[in-house]
């Protein structure tokens, strides 16, 4: 049994790998891949349970295959339906989401703009007092020369 098990992860990942990659993917080639995938032993053990009563003849060989194709058909239906509901809780959690984002980027923008005028304020004032200091040191040099003449 460990080497059943062996013998479908490659396989189950194969098909794993069809569902994830909508470009290489269609139903037909998930089906053929997944029928391929049955183990030998599986596929052994359903044609001889059949041969206990009779011989399986190609119908009744075609019944067996059209019989797995039917479960892997719904299991891919059930997949699909999961991922549909998976992406229907991404999408839901998006929209609870991006309210919370818009609201954190309006506070941001405040924040910035509050910033930005404190700066340019402080910057106002430092020309100020810089241009403050440049004129009374003017003043006193027009003093010193009007003295000295």
């Amino acid at each position: 049994s460990t080497s059943t098990s062996k013998s479908t992860k490659p396989s189950e990942q194969h098909l794993t790998n069809l569902l994830t990659n909508p470009k290489t993917f269609s139903i037909s080639s998930y089906l053929n891949t997944a029928l391929k995938s049955k183990p030998e032993e599986e596929r052994k053990e359903s044609i001889v349970a059949v041969d206990l009563n009779v011989n399986v003849n190609d119908d009744e060989e075609d019944e067996i295959l059209q019989r797995r194709m039917a479960e892997l058909a719904l299991q891919l239906q059930v997949q699909t339906q999961s991922c549909h509901d998976e992406i229907g809780r991404i999408g839901a959690e998006l929209r609870a989401i991006l309210p919370r984002c818009a609201g954190d980027l309006g506070r941001l923008d405040v924040g910035l703009n509050g910033m930005k005028e404190d700066t340019h304020t402080l910057l106002e004032e430092h020309l100020k007092s810089s241009l403050g200091y440049v004129e009374e040191g003017t003043e006193s040099d027009a003093q010193l020369t009007s003295s000295r003449n």
